[in-house]
């Protein structure tokens, strides 16, 4: 069984109808049903009572439950929070519990990021504490939702979309994210990128590495109307934290066309040639083989404990 979030009950979204390019149905915790949206609706500031500082700046941008239920607590000048395992489990490493820490206003020679103590190579998601995303995932009919970011993450989970991620930037897609979307249970990656080049390109790079994976991908753009650079969490702020009208916003978004590089489909083809060692039985030499072909291909994900990937 699932969890239900307590905003909402289950339910299903609109079907996809014939000859359209909307999103169609959501799939996730909490669906709604209504109209269609027709553009940003504001319907009032948050409460005029701010809590603390550091919980007013999330509780503004409509990610305060969602944040706290996540473990986020105020440190040095910013917010720290854990990192989650895929099972939804603290990330932790001989007692080291990883974290990171989201300045709140960043001096011009600080990043906004830190990692704490250092970043991990095994952490390569923001995911949902206390439950699997394969759970998530299974509870959303095998849609997988990205966001850009943890604020958006949250956005995601506030309006009862928790089969949702991130990773950490948003041109950083993990490597082995096709595998891992496999063992989650994906069939459909669902992406309302960034309003910016940043996010159109993240988008395209999504587009080339899910073809002809079998997971199906789709990107939809954000409505004009919130402006350039946009996000998801600007969209959930426009309309002030109403779960069913963001859900009627994301069904009434356009279908991004990505074109797939060429270069792409050559790329996975001189991959799948060389998905088994030599005839010979010696895997030293189909692994020197291909990593030579991965190498003019300009594909840095490879090693020798990687050899799987490409040899399953």
């Amino acid at each position: 069984a699932h969890p239900q979030p307590h905003w909402q009950g289950q339910g299903q979204g609109h079907p996809q109808g014939q000859g359209t390019n909307r999103p169609g149905h959501l799939q996730g915790h909490g669906q709604g049903q209504g109209p269609g949206w027709t553009g940003p609706r504001r319907m009032g500031p948050p409460p005029s009572k701010d809590p603390p500082n550091w919980q007013a700046l999330l509780a503004r941008r409509g990610i305060l439950e969602a944040a706290v239920a996540h473990h986020w607590r105020p440190d040095r000048d910013g917010w720290v929070y854990p990192m989650f395992n895929d099972r939804g489990q603290i990330f932790v490493v001989n007692g080291q519990k990883y974290c990171r820490l989201k300045r709140f206003h960043p001096a011009p020679n600080q990043g906004k990021n830190l990692w704490l103590p250092k970043k991990h190579k095994d952490v390569a998601y923001y995911f949902m504490a206390a439950t699997s995303i394969s759970d998530e995932v299974a509870g959303g009919l095998g849609c997988l939702y990205i966001a850009n970011g943890e604020a958006s993450v949250l956005s995601f989970r506030s309006a009862g979309l928790r089969n949702s991620i991130c990773w950490f930037g948003e041109n950083n897609v993990p490597k082995a994210f096709v595998e891992d979307c496999r063992r989650w249970g994906v069939k459909k990656v669902v992406n309302f990128p960034d309003r910016d080049n940043t996010g159109y390109q993240a988008s395209q790079k999504l587009a080339e590495m899910l073809h002809g994976t079998g997971v199906e991908y789709a990107a939809y753009a954000l409505p004009s109307t919130l402006g350039e650079k946009a996000d998801i969490n600007d969209l959930w702020m426009h309309v002030a934290f109403n779960a069913q009208l963001f859900r009627q916003a994301l069904q009434s978004c356009d279908l991004i066309q990505h074109k797939v590089n060429p270069q792409s489909t050559k790329q996975q083809t001189a991959v799948s040639k060389y998905r088994k060692p030599a005839a010979s039985g010696s895997r030293v030499q189909g692994s020197a083989v291909l990593k030579r072909v991965l190498k003019l291909l300009d594909l840095d994900d490879f090693d020798d404990q990687g050899w799987s990937r490409y040899s399953t």
